[in-house]
């Protein structure tokens, strides 16, 4: 007997924009951002430890959800008078629907 698991919507399959993915190490965990056209966000786990490590998952994270990468990973780089912090960012956009073959 197969017993079929429902799976939740995951808030990326419900968007059909582009969205940008913002990653930040404060401290040893990485943060994620994803960040909509109508510039709302949400945050989503990672699992990596090392920043290139999170591009990686956070690239096939989308890709699974059907997003492309537009362009590369971009350092941005500011001084909070706190000390000097550094975020990653990418572009994604949502891969149009190939029409079904008869």
């Amino acid at each position: 007997m197969t017993t079929l698991i429902a799976r939740a919507p995951h808030p990326l399959d419900e968007n059909s924009g582009p969205v940008e993915v913002w990653l930040s190490q404060p401290n040893m965990a990485i943060d994620c951002r994803v960040v909509y056209d109508d510039e709302t966000a949400i945050s989503l786990p990672v699992d990596s430890l090392s920043m290139r490590g999170a591009q990686r998952e956070m690239t096939a994270e989308l890709i699974f959800h059907g997003y492309m990468p537009v362009g590369r990973w971009e350092t941005e780089t500011f001084d909070d008078h706190e000390g000097i912090d550094r975020e990653t960012v990418r572009r994604f956009a949502k891969r149009e629907a190939k029409p079904a073959k008869d």
